[in-house]
């Protein structure tokens, strides 16, 4: 197999606010609930599994932190566009009282090598603060009702943050810092687990602001039977979009008849082909290939990958895509018909390609170059593997 890449970077253009990417759940650090529907009123309760931390301290007033990490596979790409972080203020009562919070983003481990790659600053990205219908509390008293946890949604500015996780994979820090309107905490919530003493492989970091030190978050009160201290992870969940590769949902032959092979067909480059005969009038063949949606739609970061042959030499061939804007499609590739298989990927800057509910439509055809007189006038064409990529 032999690769030929071409590139057709149309202007890109602003989405309407009605395209913009469906952010997803990229990354869940744990969760803090131990006991469903068991705390005050039918509430959720989140108990102590390990000794004496209730919630580690992160507090503006005396510039504490807490850190957590988070992984990137290779070849993905992260476009965080909220984090949402767990915590509470004893004594608040439902209504939350935290205030504000701002956020950092690490290359590598706060305190340990890392450089921050991103930093709010002063700037408060807290855009909502709700009692999340937990409390935390003790094993002994499941239904207290003094630290009620309040789930907060910061909000990364703009086009929210892209990350990427290059060729082997990488791990990144998140750290934050909240306020609140009382004088106790706020305290971050530690990912609990039932009959656990700690998340395995937990690593929280928590930055002591009077001693100008990171350092690891461990509850020192084990209970007997453990080691001591236990290493613990704070609770955040990371939204937003990824990197998205999707396989043919549909196709449909345009122009010719189709002769073998089916939708699997085109999930491998195996030569197991998807294969139409040309038209018999028009010595022509034509198949449109559909994807499964993209939750990124609006995205003007796309390329589809298309594998292709056909069993005569003398013929030309398009690869194009669908604009949804025109319902045109655009020739991205055109070349005389290689007779052994050719792999070409095309790359689109405009977010046109992509259709409002997030499916893409790549249009591969063929026909002749001259008026010749072959043998015979039938003929196969074939589509050995389509996919498409969506960058966040």
């Amino acid at each position: 197999m032999r690769f030929n890449t071409r590139f057709l970077a149309l202007a890109a253009a602003f989405a309407p606010a009605s395209l913009m990417a469906a952010p997803v759940e990229l990354w869940n650090n744990g969760g803090y609930v131990t006991h469903p529907g068991a705390g005050a009123g039918g509430a959720d309760a989140s108990s102590l599994q390990s000794g004496n931390i209730f919630g580690v301290g992160h507090q503006s007033t005396t510039n504490n932190r807490v850190a957590d990490d988070f992984a990137i596979p290779a070849n993905i790409k992260f476009r965080l566009r909220q984090l949402e972080v767990f915590s509470y203020q004893t004594g608040s009562g439902t209504t939350s009282t935290i205030t504000g919070i701002t956020v950092q983003v690490w290359d590598g481990i706060p305190g340990g090598g890392g450089v921050v790659v991103y930093d709010s600053g002063t700037t408060n990205l807290m855009t909502s603060s709700t009692f999340a219908n937990a409390y935390r509390v003790s094993p002994a008293s499941l239904v207290a009702t003094s630290r009620p946890v309040m789930k907060c949604v910061c909000t990364f500015p703009g086009n929210g943050l892209l990350l990427d996780g290059g060729a082997s994979g990488k791990t990144f820090w998140v750290s934050w810092q909240s306020s609140g309107s009382l004088t106790s905490g706020p305290w971050a919530v530690p990912v609990s687990i039932l009959a656990q003493t700690g998340k395995p492989g937990a690593n929280g970091r928590q930055f002591i602001g009077s001693a100008a030190l990171w350092q690891a978050i461990l509850d020192d009160g084990a209970p007997p039977g453990y080691s001591s201290p236990v290493p613990q992870d704070v609770t955040f969940n990371l939204v937003g979009n990824q990197t998205e590769i999707r396989e043919s949902a549909s196709y449909v032959v345009t122009e010719g008849e189709e002769f073998g092979g089916d939708l699997a067909s085109l999930a491998a480059s195996d030569n197991n082909r998807l294969e139409l005969f040309n038209d018999p009038t028009t010595l022509a063949g034509r198949i449109e290939v559909t994807s499964v949606p993209t939750n990124n739609v609006g995205s003007s970061d796309a390329e589809v990958t298309v594998e292709h042959v056909s069993s005569r030499p003398g013929l030309a061939v398009e690869l194009a895509l669908k604009n949804h804007s025109t319902s045109v499609f655009t020739v991205f590739y055109g070349a005389s018909a290689p007779t052994t298989d050719v792999t070409n990927t095309l790359v689109s800057s405009n977010p046109d390609y992509i259709s409002g509910t997030g499916e893409m439509v790549v249009r591969g055809s063929w026909a002749p170059i001259n008026d010749e007189d072959p043998v015979q006038d039938g003929w196969l064409l074939g589509l050995d593997f389509v996919r498409f990529k969506v960058q966040p």
